[in-house]
This record gives structure tokens, sequence and C-alpha cells, in this order.
């Protein structure tokens, strides 16, 4: 514990508890202003902790609960941060001097994003595994182990980006007799584990659906 912190300080420790969450294959960590500075700090450095806190916050992170205070610090203010694709997520409140409500304005800066080819990335899983498929339309129609395996590629194109749940019922309009196992193919996505989560496994297991995930690197896992 140091005698005075600075906000470059807290952002370390909030980089250190975010990896080390990603190491212990966490969705995300929550982090409390009160606990996070009597952790770093003798001083009071409330504000420059605060300030961290919400510079370290993307666009995909979640703030669970507000400072309740006129300034903006306090020691309530707690923000869910997720561990997965940070660097494709916006920071949403880099700023200086006081946080939200304050006069000064919220610069959004977006780190460089990466394009994934669903189809592509799919497609070479299937063939690394040796696997026999045919591309119909927005699925693909592969030999599984035990019959044949549905794949429903989430390639958003242009217009208004459909929810989870939209996506897994489009999987399910899906089904039929002759077709063994469901898939949806998409890209990793913090809200999206939650969302899949949400489904029971029961569900998932009795009718054999499974997910696709896929990194910005094309690497797929599937759950």
């Amino acid at each position: 514990m140091k005698e005075s912190v600075k906000i470059e300080d807290y952002v370390k420790k909030i980089s250190q508890m975010i990896e080390e969450a990603k190491a212990e294959e966490k969705e995300y960590v929550d982090v409390n202003a009160g606990e996070l500075h009597k952790m770093m700090s003798k001083k009071p450095t409330l504000p420059s902790c605060c300030m961290a806190m919400r510079k370290m916050k993307h666009s995909n992170d979640q703030v669970i609960s507000e400072a309740n205070t006129k300034s903006g610090y306090g020691v309530a203010l707690t923000i869910r941060y997720f561990v997965t694709e940070r660097d494709e997520a916006v920071v949403m409140e880099k700023r200086r001097g006081r946080p939200k409500g304050s006069k000064n304005s919220v610069e959004k800066i977006k780190a460089k994003k990466k394009t994934v080819n669903v189809e592509k990335s799919v497609e070479e899983y299937l063939s690394e595994s040796g696997i026999i498929y045919e591309k119909k339309g927005n699925m693909i129609l592969a030999d599984g182990a035990y019959g044949k395996w549905l794949i429903l590629l989430d390639e958003h194109k242009r217009g208004p980006k459909a929810s989870f749940s939209s996506k897994v019922m489009k999987l399910l309009s899906y089904y039929d007799d002759s077709i063994e196992k469901y898939s949806l193919a998409l890209k990793t996505d913090a809200n999206m584990d939650s969302s899949w989560k949400e489904i029971s496994d029961i569900a998932k297991k009795r009718l054999n659906m499974t997910l696709l995930k896929i990194t910005l690197a094309g690497n797929i896992k599937e759950i």
C-alpha cells in the first residue's frame, strides 16, 4: 500500500485485476471504489480512484452502482469489467476533472477493430477437423459424428443488429428430424455469453444445440 496513489496506479491495478480474472476464465470482474481505494492508498485519493475506474470503462462494461454523490466520487461506485474482447470495445468515459455530471465533454475513443469472417472461420474449423460440409445460404450443413450438423452463420451485414434471442429463435426455426445437431456461429461477445447461460442446460442438451464462439484471431470454441 502506498502513501499517495495516482490515477495511473489505479489504472494498472484495475488492468491487473482484469488479467487475473481472464486467467481464471471468468466472464467479468466487479471493482468497487471503496475496496480498491482501501487496497491501494493510505491517503484520501478517492477522486483519483473513481476517475481511473471510469477511464477503464468500455462500452460493454456495466456500472453496477453509482457513487451517489454530487461530485461523482464515492465509495459506492462499482463497475463490472468484462474480460473478453476489450480491444474491440469503445472507451466510454475518458476525461479529465469531474466525472459524469460535470461540464467537461465525454470523448469516445475507438480502438482499431479487426473484422472477423464468420463463414471463413467455420469452414476452416471444419476442414481442419476433417469434416465434410456444404454451404447453403447463411447455413452450413456438415456430416457430424452421429448425423447431419446444421450450423447457422451470424454474418451481420446492414440494418439493425438482431438480438441474441432472435438469433437463437432463428436457429430453432430450422429444427427438423433429419438434423442431429444444431449450432449458432458468431463472434465472441461478453453479453452473448451471459445470454447463452440463461438458456437451460437441459434444453440445450435435449435439443443438441451448441454455440460456436469465434475470437478476433478466427479461433473457435464450442460450448
